[in-house]
């Protein structure tokens, strides 16, 4: 067994709540084709507490408001290159969510996962970095704080995020 808990919160709150809880116990996973594969290959060890975010509604969203462009962490990749917001306005991150894996990966990988394991293979990286996107992050009080992207990947497998913090987004000002 991978873990002994698993929690789908509907909402951020809930999520957050989890996170604080379990503390460095808990894992966040939506796509989960990196954490499952970890799991399996005995990279990781089993978790604790697997806290599944995939049915918070505002982690799912593609809007675009004011020339911006924001990216919910848990839209998968199959959902990105389907999405005319995203073929409109920043057609190069159709491009590279279209060289990830094949299709049965990119229904169930999100761009999130892609980003916020900074893996050396992060396919979505190089075009989220060419649009000079920015990463936005649910604290634990539910407030969010904006890091730009070259900033929040800190250096192999290290991000910038604290404890009890989602990344909640990302969002690309239109060229």
């Amino acid at each position: 067994m991978w873990f002994n808990q698993y929690f789908l919160p509907s909402d951020l709150h809930q999520a957050l709540q989890l996170l604080e809880k379990y503390g460095t116990g808990a894992r966040l996973i939506a796509g989960g084709t990196d954490l499952i594969l970890a799991l399996e290959e005995k990279k990781i060890p089993p978790v604790e507490v697997v806290v599944d975010i995939t049915r918070i509604a505002d982690l799912q969203k593609i809007s675009i408001t004011n020339d911006r462009v924001e990216i919910g962490t848990c839209v998968t990749l199959a959902n990105l290159i389907r999405s005319e917001t995203i073929q409109q306005s920043v057609p190069l991150l159709v491009d590279a969510a279209r060289q990830v894996a094949g299709p049965q990966v990119r229904n169930l990988a999100t761009l999130g996962g892609n980003v916020a394991n900074a893996s050396p293979a992060a396919d979505m990286v190089p075009a989220l970095l060419a649009y000079d996107a920015r990463v936005r992050i649910a604290q634990r009080d539910g407030e969010l704080r904006n890091v730009r992207l070259d900033h929040f990947l800190k250096g192999y497998r290290q991000v910038d995020l604290a404890p009890g913090e989602i990344v909640y987004s990302f969002y690309i000002d239109v060229p």
